[in-house]
């Protein structure tokens, strides 16, 4: 699912000189193995208190393809993520969470491999309804 590109650098005695290659296409991940097609979408409050849910996005793949959702938080940027130690399709909004946002980490795996879905943030979390 990513492209590849080198870089190389030609020194001597006058200085140095880099160039880059183009980037390859798109390298295939495993045959059959889950491919996501729409993303996990979570729906909720982003208060404390009140219940968020996710689905598990649509994924293509040998079936059947079971799912594992974790439930991260994520500073206001959405720079830095960490998982909350919550599983399953429900979270609910802790006081923790306050000034951070939510989502889910669906991970679909088959007898072919593994792949990882990532939901849109939720709003930064309040601590109540405003």
């Amino acid at each position: 699912g990513h492209t590849l590109r080198f870089r190389v650098t030609a020194k001597n005695s006058e200085g140095s000189n880099t160039a880059v290659s183009n980037a390859t296409g798109e390298v295939p991940g495993k045959a059959n193995a889950p491919a996501e097609v729409t993303a996990p979408v979570v729906s909720g409050s982003a208060v404390v208190g009140q219940q968020l849910s996710t689905t598990n996005g649509t994924w293509e793949g040998t079936q059947p393809i079971g799912y594992t959702v974790n439930w991260q938080t994520c500073n206001t940027d959405v720079t830095s993520c960490s998982g909350t130690g919550k599983k399953g399709s429900t979270y609910t909004v802790a006081a923790a969470d306050v000034g951070r946002r939510v989502r889910s980490k669906v991970t679909a795996k088959n007898s072919a491999g593994a792949s990882t879905g990532l939901s849109d943030t939720t709003a930064v979390v309040a601590s109540s309804v405003a």
